[in-house]
């Protein structure tokens, strides 16, 4: 069990695992950071000093602090919690904007993940998805995961004891006693 609470959290839940995306997310940011200073780095070498150099300088620096910081935002509010009792995902699409999904553990139908392209199975990360009862375009999709494995097992672990202290079976059907 984590030590994370969080607003909204009832009294009887416990925090089985909470995470943000995997840090490579970042890397975008860092690779615009230093194609920006090396554009700055070239408008020197090929016109000095003059004032045109350092508009260039001045624009290339606050795109790139404004850019940067904005997936530093949008990584630190990004994050999925996974309790005793149901999933909660949170997602901050922008500054201004955000979207969070929640599902009990019981209502989930299908769990799935993926790991797609050569980055991600070398850095470990990819996305879980699930399914759950009722509209199959229900679903909630967890971006970026790291080690997303050991996430599908403890996600899948924790929906079993919730269909088992609930009574249900896999399919959600009241287990004969």
């Amino acid at each position: 069990m984590e030590n994370f609470t969080f607003d909204g959290q009832r009294a009887d839940e416990n925090v089985i695992l909470y995470r943000h995306q995997h840090p490579w997310v970042l890397a975008r940011a860092g690779f615009l950071d230093v194609f920006l200073a090396l554009i700055v780095l070239i408008f020197f070498l090929a016109l000095g000093s003059s004032s045109l150099s350092f508009w260039v300088l001045g624009i290339a620096i606050a795109v790139g602090f404004f850019y940067t910081f904005n997936k530093i935002f949008l990584f630190k509010n990004v994050l999925f919690i996974i309790t005793d009792q149901r999933i909660i995902n949170i997602n901050q699409s922008s500054i201004f904007g955000h979207k969070v999904q929640e599902t009990e553990l019981i209502n989930i139908y299908n769990l799935s993940y993926s790991v797609k392209g050569m980055i991600r199975n070398l850095l470990d990360f990819g996305n879980i998805e699930l399914t759950t009862e009722g509209d199959v375009n229900d679903r909630i999709i967890l971006k970026n995961v790291p080690t997303p494995h050991e996430v599908f097992d403890k996600l899948s672990k924790a929906r079993k004891e919730a269909m088992q202290i609930s009574g249900l079976d896999a399919r959600n059907r009241p287990v004969a006693k």
